[in-house]
């Protein structure tokens, strides 16, 4: 982002996304096969439905010119917003980071 006085960050449970489907398209499978019953690919489908639905987009923005941290969570379910003033952190603890040209710093 061009502007030097807001930083945005986004977290996307990909790989959640990523077992959802795989559970939904393994359950899938079972349903054709002998092998399994009904209540083993049912229970698949309900897992990985709820791996795609319950884990939210957080996208964090912190706007030094508004001294507002905003944080959005996103989901199918909805969407939920809480922003802090820029004053009211005491500390922001980092754990990963990656550079703009996408390598991990």
């Amino acid at each position: 982002m061009n502007d030097h006085n807001r930083l945005v960050l986004h977290d996307r449970p990909a790989i959640l996304w990523f077992f959802g489907l795989m559970a939904i398209g393994i359950g899938f499978a079972l349903v054709f096969t002998a092998r399994y019953d009904w209540f083993v690919s049912s229970g698949l489908f309900v897992l990985g439905a709820a791996l795609l639905v319950l884990p939210a987009e957080l996208t964090i923005t912190a706007d030094k010119a508004a001294g507002v941290l905003r944080l959005v969570h996103r989901s199918i379910l909805g969407k939920r917003v809480r922003e802090v003033g820029i004053g009211e952190i005491d500390s922001i603890r980092v754990e990963r980071s990656q550079s703009s040209d996408g390598g991990s710093v």
